[in-house]
């Protein structure tokens, strides 16, 4: 179910195989577009090399971690080192 909330995200991201690029309007009902760039079979496997998906059991919502992280960023403008050593607390 798509909400005002966002995260439809999570739900491109499942749907679309490869790399895609979600776009929604700010409106009721959401309607999410979907495009899919062309890229190189270099850069796919560059991101295969680099990339790792780690599961923790840990169930978080998005929406609260990502509030977290914005605030934290923000007052690391203002104090320099404060943010980066608790990105890894999430």
């Amino acid at each position: 179910m798509l909400t005002t909330g966002g995260g439809w995200q999570d739900q491109v991201g499942g749907l679309f195989p490869g790399i895609k690029v979600g776009h929604s309007r700010a409106e009721i009902p959401v309607k999410v577009d979907v495009t899919f760039p062309q890229v190189s079979d270099e850069v796919i496997q560059s991101f295969g090399s680099r990339l790792v998906l780690v599961y923790t059991g840990k169930t978080r919502l998005a929406r609260n971690l990502l509030q977290v992280i914005y605030l934290q960023l923000m007052f690391a403008a203002f104090s320099p080192g404060l943010a980066t050593g608790r990105l890894s607390d999430l």
